[in-house]
């Protein structure tokens, strides 16, 4: 399962790099002559931003925080944020340093102005700082730690945040803490301001932690709208071939898989091929030339340094060692590129350093003329959890690939370029356990490719590919094993390349972000989940629940009954993921819960969950609690791989009924105690000792909050009001429901009105009426049903 998948990450930090570290010891690969092997298992995907309507429950744990803070980014924001979760009821700070009492943190500088790409670099690495310096506390006992940026609101897939991408790393950070922190709440935030005020910003930031549920990543657009990324799998779509004699500058080419990668690309195309690397090829001593494996060299150094009476430490022993064993994969490299038809050349430059780069690619125009393309593959780790981490680890790591790209941009910004791919990794999109700064850098790589890609149109084919693990010197024999057992296959060498050729050569450029990746790990990427043993809290005052106001009893707000098994049926979809909400059984009413403070801080309801076979996900248990604990509801959720049935054609009663004694106006003025955003019933139908019908509106035509409804709420309350109005018709008693005895949907979310609901008697003793309530949709057919409806009858008669 996903648990078991996440579970693994926590335990095996395993590097999912495109590319091994440029100071890492390879043994040589087998050659890309070997047949290549089967892919199964893993997909090619691309990224999309999907609709997706807040749930209603609070970001996990924002209200149990005792020193929430919101680092100040000069501009106001923070301190209207503040005040925006004062009027909810928590508290928070304006602080410029991170205090060491701190239990949640809102960090807003990726809402700052910048200039530069260095500015927008720093905020990357601020953000890492502040996460460091919350670590050891939010990873021991929990917290809240959430990111806000200006990335057009998209997280930059669009490519119309520019300058901005730059920063896009701030989510690699919130999901790796999210594996690493497994107590905490984590949330990335891509807002885009549009033209709203500081104030109206704060709102939707408020609103998003108040009732945007446990989602980690979550863009908000300036009309209102809520969306969340998501992977789709899409195939490539065929062969145009490369231009003849390319010249491509490759960062890391020199080694590991992109290396194998070019060697490929060379075998279907003209190349010629500048590769940049930090190793600089020289001699290797004559006392190691007939020695082959890593222990045979130190073998020979330490002879060799014996004989000349040289002392030589472990340390340089292995430097030495491992200087030999890349200058030798490289020459080896450069061999079968020249094999495979290319012209290469090597040259010796830090890509993190412009003067470096820009002499070494001065040499490349001057042999071969202009350069045409960049493949960007450089990359090193040093795996540490965030708490860990040094800042100078963080800035290796980062830098590499970050920095390293600005360099190849800034260094051929006059070049024709026709190709610019960069080699990124699966972990930017769920993050991976020590990783955060790996992670980060590419999620940088590619928001900047989706940047570059709009801005340069057709004329440049622009890739972000993020890999998921290869079987490459970077996956030791143990790691594989993990791997295997846990059903995650690794990406072949020679299908990887393959797989990296097909990409650079496919005739729609249009997907610059793209996964290459185990299906079993993108499948993490979105996921949301509540933990186990944590509680899902609903914020219910007159902001968020504005509808509320109209179901009261004795002037007070009381919670619908039927709102209840909307509730429930969001959180089953949060704790089970993979699952989809079927229906309800049992719903019993244990108190209603009044809102006495409805207009002003309103009231606290907590959701918890509980799964009574471990073999059986299908059946959840839930309860909504009070602030104090007292349960009010509990229900059985019932749960499906597969979507709810469809709607089916209906059966309408057709027995004789009665018109009824009042009209719609005369029963809501005197008969229910419903107003105006709760008044569904248009018409009412007929009515006998047995049965009663009317026609009803849906959510969809109530002035209601856009929310993710799985019910019509509104068409369910309505068929309560109808029950009310039959008990008042055949008991002459007010009644109020106490019991629901399963909810059946046939229809996901609102319903086009109008809504036929007939209901039919099943017993009527006791102070109680049951009843059976089906909602016809407008072509007849069956849509939603609550069966076995107890309705408690009032000891006031009617008048």
């Amino acid at each position: 399962t996903l648990k078991d998948v996440l579970r693994f990450l926590e335990k095996h930090a395993f590097a999912m790099t495109a590319s091994p570290p440029q100071d890492a010891v390879e043994q040589p690969s087998a050659s890309m002559s070997q047949p290549e092997k089967e892919t199964q298992g893993i997909g090619r995907y691309v990224i999309e931003m999907i609709p997706s309507p807040p749930s209603g429950f609070a970001m996990p744990g924002i209200f149990k925080t005792t020193c929430l803070c919101i680092n100040d980014d000069k501009s106001g924001m923070a301190a209207a944020l503040c005040n925006e979760l004062a009027k909810n009821g928590v508290t928070a700070q304006v602080i410029r340093q991170v205090p060491e009492a701190c239990d949640g943190l809102i960090f807003l500088d990726g809402l700052k102005k910048i200039s530069t790409v260095d500015e927008a670099i720093d905020i990357n690495r601020n953000a890492f700082l502040a996460a460091h310096r919350m670590a050891s506390r939010l990873s021991a006992s929990g917290g809240v730690f959430v990111t806000v940026q200006n990335t057009g609101g998209d997280f930059g897939l669009s490519g119309k945040s520019g300058i901005r991408a730059w920063l896009a790393g701030l989510p690699g950070l919130v999901k790796t803490a999210a594996m690493e922190w497994p107590q905490a709440s984590v949330k990335a935030i891509d807002i885009d301001p549009g033209r709203h005020s500081a104030q109206k910003v704060a709102e939707r930031i408020c609103t998003e932690l108040l009732s945007g549920g446990p989602e980690i990543e979550v863009g908000l657009m300036p009309d209102g709208g809520r969306f969340c990324p998501k992977s789709l799998s899409k195939p490539t779509t065929g062969s145009k071939g490369l231009d003849e004699n390319a010249v491509i500058v490759a960062s890391g080419g020199g080694r590991g898989v992109t290396a194998k990668a070019l060697i490929h690309l060379a075998r279907r195309s003209s190349l010629r091929l500048a590769l940049l690397g930090r190793t600089a090829l020289t001699d290797e001593p004559p006392c190691c030339q007939n020695a082959r494996t890593e222990a045979e060299i130190k073998a020979s150094l330490l002879q060799e340094a014996k004989a000349s009476g040289v002392s030589i430490t472990p340390l340089d022993l292995n430097k030495q060692t491992h200087h030999i064993l890349a200058v030798r994969e490289i020459k080896a490299n450069l061999e079968e590129m020249e094999n495979a038809g290319a012209q290469v050349m090597y040259l010796a430059a830090d890509i993190t350093d412009g003067p470096s780069v820009s002499k070494a690619l001065a040499s490349v125009r001057k042999n071969w003329g202009p350069i045409t393309g960049i493949v960007h593959g450089a990359g090193v780790l040093a795996d540490k959890r965030i708490g860990e981490k040094t800042q100078d680890q963080f800035d290796l790591v980062f830098n590499t690939k970050v920095k390293g790209l600005h360099t190849l941009l800034k260094t051929t910004a006059k070049d024709p370029l026709h190709l610019i791919c960069l080699f990124s990794s699966i972990a930017a999109h769920i993050g991976n356990v020590g990783q955060c700064d790996y992670a980060m850098a590419n999620e940088v790589l590619n928001r900047v490719a989706c940047a570059e890609a709009k801005k340069r149109k057709i004329n440049c084919s622009v890739k972000s590919l993020n890999w998921g693990p290869w079987e490459s010197g970077m996956v030791s024999p143990s790691l594989k094993s993990h791997f295997e057992k846990s059903g995650i296959p690794l990406i072949p060498v020679d299908a990887g390349a393959k797989l990296f050729a097909d990409e650079i050569t496919e005739k729609n450029p249009k997907d610059a972000l793209v996964v290459i990746a185990p299906d079993i790990l993108v499948a993490a990427h979105g996921a949301v989940t509540a933990r186990e043993n944590t509680e899902l809290t609903l914020k219910v005052n007159r902001y968020h629940y504005p509808f509320f106001d109209s179901h009261c009893i004795q002037d007070i707000p009381v919670v619908p009954a039927v709102m209840v098994i909307e509730w429930f049926a969001r959180a089953a979809e949060i704790y089970q993921p993979k699952m989809k909400y079927v229906g309800c059984r049992d719903l019993k009413v244990l108190r209603g819960i009044r809102l006495e403070n409805f207009k002003t801080s309103g009231k606290h309801l907590h959701i918890s969950c509980e799964q009574p076979s471990e073999d059986d996900p299908s059946l959840l248990f839930l309860k909504l609690k009070g602030a104090n604990g007292e349960t009010h509801y509990t229900a059985w959720i019932e749960m499906s791989k597969n979507e709810p049935e469809k709607a089916i054609p209906g059966k309408k009663e057709t027995v004789e009924l009665s018109p009824w004694e009042w009209n719609v106006a005369e029963a809501y003025q005197n008969k229910l105690f419903h107003g105006p955003k709760l008044q569904v019933i248009r018409s009412l139908e007929g009515v006998s000792e047995s049965a009663a019908t009317a026609v009803l509106e849906g959510t969809a035509s109530m002035p209601w909050p856009c929310e993710m409804w799985k019910n019509d709420v509104a068409a369910l309350d309505g068929g309560l009001q109808l029950a009310i109005l039959w008990g008042l018709h055949v008991a002459k008693k007010k009644s109020l429901p106490t019991k629901i005895g399963a909810c059946r949907r046939y229809h996901n979310g609102p319903m086009t009105g109008p809504i036929f609901c007939e209901l039919k008697a099943k017993e009527i003793q006791n102070g109680h009426t049951r009843s059976d309530i089906a909602f016809f949709n407008k072509n007849g057919e069956l849509a939603s049903m609550l069966c076995d409806v107890e309705m408690h009858m009032l000891a006031d008669k009617m008048a």
